[in-house]
């Protein structure tokens, strides 16, 4: 289950879409 959330904010931020 983490894997995958953490997976997919992974993708997010190498987009650059999200700013952590």
């Amino acid at each position: 289950m983490l894997a995958e959330i953490f997976g997919y904010l992974s993708r997010l931020l190498l987009q650059g879409n999200h700013t952590w």
